[in-house]
């Protein structure tokens, strides 16, 4: 894969992002782990001054096992609380019987390798990252990794706020960007505090 434009030049900084957007939008995970591997080398050896790159929100969905229990999601959180803080990850993990819904915020290098490590766990598979880009700010500064479970068939109280939730998890699981913007996210914390 050769960083070339189109007039035969190496790509400006300009031309790079824009490939790499697009790279993210289409979900290319062979070509995200493989800018990953180069970003790493180039953060640690070429220019460790910027491993502090950005915040950036990374979403992603997947398949829940069916092998993976309340154990086994008492075991994810307990390690994110373990290990996110050294990292300077934030986020929440949203999930049904069936599906996963992880949203991960800090730098770029952080939130990449934690999530190639995501993708390695037997827990969950189908992983698609329907959203990453970069942020200005944490939605969940306070939490290294918050939890809701998001119950299919029952809901405890039958109100509007668990129907706008359940609504906004599925848009969400969806893939549709739309659930992505601020005010949405806003929602979701606000959701969970309930």
């Amino acid at each position: 894969m050769a960083l070339i434009n189109q007039n035969h030049q190496p790509m400006t900084v300009k031309e790079l992002r824009q490939q790499l957007h697009e790279w993210i939008d289409q979900g290319d995970t062979k070509i995200l782990k493989m800018l990953y591997a180069i970003s790493k080398v180039y953060f640690t050896e070429v220019n460790p001054v910027r491993i502090n790159s950005p915040l950036y929100r990374l979403v992603y969905s997947s398949v829940r096992s069916e092998s993976c229990d309340q154990e086994c999601i008492d075991k994810i959180l307990a390690s994110s609380v373990k290990n996110n803080p050294s990292k300077d990850l934030t986020g929440m993990l949203l999930y049904t019987e069936d599906r996963f819904i992880q949203i991960l915020e800090g730098p770029l290098i952080n939130v990449m390798e934690t999530y190639n490590m995501i993708l390695k766990d037997k827990r969950h598979g189908g992983s698609v990252i329907r959203y990453c880009a970069p942020t200005e700010e944490r939605f969940f500064e306070d939490w290294h990794m918050g939890s809701k479970s998001i119950e299919e068939s029952v809901l405890e109280y039958n109100t509007e706020i668990s129907t706008e939730e359940r609504k906004l998890y599925n848009s969400l699981a969806d893939g549709n960007l739309s659930s992505y913007k601020d005010d949405s996210i806003r929602m979701l914390k606000t959701f969970l505090a309930f």
